[in-house]
């Protein structure tokens, strides 16, 4: 079923928000916005094992330990940014929409020095409630990069 006009543009709103709240390392303001039932997988699909490599899949509860021991890591020095387009966003059932977005996340150095650091798609599964009250439920990220640098404990 295609979704409303305005369910659309309250969705890629609240995907845009989560994007920012990460940028910013806003993480308690990341987590308002997920669900109790959230759950967050990252993967990315091996041609050499001919099969899907999981490198990270949380629920809510293991997602906030995470994000509390971030200042305890060795850590990249710079900023973070992600990029969403979102390319579809389509109803399933009564309650939820599925929103898949094509995804970039670069990497900006203390000197200024920005570079592509992965490439994927997010495919995010959105609780429909009230238009104030959209709240992400399950995100999986598929990354196409698998080249990755140490020292990345966030969420993409």
């Amino acid at each position: 079923m295609n979704p409303t006009l305005e369910m659309r543009e309250n969705v890629r709103e609240l995907l845009a928000r989560v994007a920012m709240n990460l940028d910013d390392e806003q993480f308690d303001a990341f987590l308002a916005n997920c669900n109790a039932d959230f759950t967050y997988r990252v993967v990315a699909h091996s041609p050499e094992l001919g099969q899907d490599m999981v490198w990270l899949d949380h629920d809510l509860n293991d997602l906030k330990s995470m994000l509390k021991m971030v200042p305890q890591h060795v850590r990249m020095a710079g900023r973070l940014v992600r990029h969403l387009s979102t390319a579809t966003i389509r109803t399933v059932g009564d309650s939820c929409a599925e929103a898949t977005s094509r995804m970039l996340l670069v990497h900006t150095d203390p000197e200024g020095i920005s570079r592509l650091l992965a490439v994927g798609t997010c495919v995010d599964t959105v609780v429909i409630g009230d238009p104030g009250a959209l709240k992400l439920t399950q995100r999986e990220v598929r990354l196409d990069t698998r080249d990755w640098s140490p020292g990345l404990h966030v969420p993409i």
